[in-house]
């Protein structure tokens, strides 16, 4: 009965095991932060670069961590505003679809940086997201996303950051 048990548990982590890869991304968001202040919002195009890592631990959940790079500052009434920076790390549940078509969820926290012509800001908050993956081959995966990087007030400015990333992971 032993050998029975311990055969069924390995062959439970082979599976997983099968599953489980790593991957490296790289992506482009088409980010907007809005600042609004006073009943006034003013919405500014900040586009940014990003590079992820990530583990799936199994075909259901897996973990992720991404820096993001400012692509491009907007401008508006006189006020430059730029995502100069980010880090995020997620929890990925994810639901396969078919052998090449995943939906997953993305939950975790980000560290952003915003830069403006009146000070630079950098703040931590509750980050979240969902998107569809597409495996080419064994090798590249491509996928689109909605990600909400940033929701948050600060001395009666409200920010939101959100925005959708176009990208491609290697796999591993």
């Amino acid at each position: 009965m032993k050998k029975a048990i311990l055969a069924a548990g390995f062959g439970v982590f082979m599976a997983q095991a099968a599953v489980a890869e790593s991957y490296l991304g790289l992506s482009y968001a088409f980010f907007e932060t809005e600042l609004e202040s006073g009943g006034i919002s003013v919405d500014f195009d900040t586009p940014t670069i990003q590079f992820a890592i990530g583990h799936q631990f199994n075909e259901n959940l897996g973990a992720e961590f991404r820096v993001g790079l400012g692509a491009d500052e907007d401008s508006s009434f006189g006020l430059d505003v730029e995502v100069s920076d980010y880090f995020a790390l997620y929890l990925k549940p994810t639901l396969p679809l078919s052998d090449t078509l995943s939906l997953y969820a993305l939950l975790g926290v980000a560290k952003t940086t915003v830069d403006t012509s009146f000070g630079d800001d950098d703040d931590s908050d509750i980050s979240y997201g969902f998107g569809f993956s597409a495996d080419a081959n064994s090798e590249v995966s491509f996928f689109a996303e909605y990600v909400s990087l940033y929701d948050d007030s600060d001395d009666g400015v409200d920010v939101e950051i959100n925005g959708f990333n176009l990208g491609v992971a290697f796999l591993f």
